[in-house]
């Protein structure tokens, strides 16, 4: 009997911190997943796994630079628009989490607004 009680707390323990690491997983995705209107003209689809797709094909790999606190988190989109070329953004997310605004590499504004 008592051999069965270890059995079933050893597996209720390593069944619940799955659940719980799955949990804790979901609660860790990043705000800035989610799809975004980029600069008035190209609806983007920012995904949780560090990729992005813009509606006219381009594609990009983005990462979160460093985060100032709870306030500014600060991050780049590495695109590869249809023709090849590569253009980097540097965007700030907004403490509300609905609008994004920085640079592109050629010092151009870049700004999103969520798309709710």
């Amino acid at each position: 009997m008592n051999r069965f009680i270890i059995y079933l707390a050893i597996a209720l323990t390593f069944c619940g911190g799955h659940w719980l690491a799955a949990e804790e997983s979901e609660l860790k995705t990043d705000p800035i997943a989610g799809e975004w209107m980029w600069n008035g003209k190209s609806d983007v689809l920012v995904d949780p796994d560090g990729t992005a797709n813009q509606s006219n094909g381009a594609t990009a790999k983005w990462k979160l630079l460093h985060t100032n606190s709870t306030v500014e988190r600060k991050y780049e989109f590495t695109w590869k628009k249809p023709n090849g070329t590569i253009s980097i953004d540097t965007i700030i997310l907004s403490i509300d989490g609905n609008r994004l605004d920085g640079r592109n590499q050629s010092n151009r504004r870049i700004w999103a607004k969520r798309i709710p």
